[in-house]
């Protein structure tokens, strides 16, 4: 069987089983993935032929013919590309089994593949949610400026006040910041729990402190790390672990982490189950968790250089 198709079914955890499904009863005997440009400017292709017949140990061919990802190629590029033999991959599809949730990933190493079995995977050392979804942003949500002080609780006995820090997303941002929402919490929640279209995950997350992201980004994920008395959105998963939280956070915003996020999911929504995925290897911990310190303090200084930040005390050009 022969097809092309948007290649989204390659990478996403929802397609898992079918991935799953495919690897062990069928063989990929070879693969172009082509990226963006094929059809213009598209979501990006793939084309690939399917045998029914499952042969171990079987080397399938597979090329990328993309260099950036998200960039839209020329027709005429990707052909000279693929005449040259750039970004061509031989591997067996058994590969894929090793790595959680299947992705198609051709072109990692063999080191990448094992860090898997040698390392613990983050959903194994704490907890990975998604947060609020309101149900109703423009009634439960503004800016923390708009709320008279003593209402707002500045992320201090957060949960005895009405209006509380709220963590959305934001701009791309590393460490710490990106503070500027605030959430009705009056009453444990209960408007916004009265909502039919809203939804709470990761309660026992609530208020404490954790590592959080923006779930779609163009520019990639960096994390950043917030205090106690933060809730946090459907779309700004959060990460909460007993130990080695700042390792990990220092991991994440790493070229490493990076790549792996990308590997497990190459799109612009990173999932909860792809952070789960990722392996960790401790390593030199007490000189990687003083780095991180460091960095979020000079973060944290950064942010409250400014007046949208409420430690915000005095500007440094004054």
């Amino acid at each position: 069987m022969a097809m092309i198709n948007i290649p989204v079914w390659m990478f996403i955890t929802s397609y898992k089983a079918l991935r799953s499904n495919l690897l062990r009863n069928n063989k990929i005997v070879n693969m172009l993935h082509f990226g963006r440009g094929v059809f213009g400017s598209d979501f990006g292709s793939t084309a690939f032929v399917i045998s029914k017949a499952n042969v171990e140990g079987y080397i399938a061919v597979f090329q990328k013919l993309y260099l950036v990802h998200g960039a839209v190629d020329t027709v005429g590029q990707k052909e000279q590309w693929f005449f040259e033999g750039i970004g061509k991959y031989t591997v067996s599809q058994s590969q894929f089994l090793k790595i959680p949730s299947t992705p198609l990933a051709y072109w990692v190493s063999s080191n990448f593949i094992n860090s898997f079995t040698d390392g613990k995977l983050i959903g194994k050392l704490g907890q990975v949610s998604e947060g609020i979804k309101t149900g109703d942003n423009d009634r439960f949500l503004r800016y923390w400026y708009e709320i008279q002080s003593p209402k707002f609780s500045f992320a201090q006995k957060a949960a005895e006040y009405k209006w509380v820090p709220y963590h959305k997303g934001g701009d791309f941002r590393k460490w710490f910041g990106n503070n500027t929402y605030a959430i009705n919490w009056g009453n444990d929640g209960q408007e916004i729990r009265s909502q039919s279209n809203s939804g709470l995950q990761g309660k026992s997350m609530y208020f404490t402190s954790v590592v959080g992201y923006s779930k779609i980004s163009a520019r990639g994920n960096p994390m950043r790390y917030f205090d106690e008395g933060v809730l946090f959105d459907s779309m700004a998963p959060s990460i909460l672990l007993s130990k080695r939280q700042l390792y990990v956070l220092g991991l994440l915003n790493t070229v490493v982490g990076i790549h792996y996020i990308r590997v497990l999911n190459p799109t612009m929504a990173t999932q909860v189950g792809d952070i789960k995925n990722i392996p960790v290897i401790v390593k030199e911990s007490e000189t990687v968790e003083n780095i991180v310190k460091s960095n979020i303090s000079l973060s944290r200084t950064d942010w409250d250089n400014f007046e949208t930040s409420w430690d915000f005390k005095r500007h440094p050009l004054l």
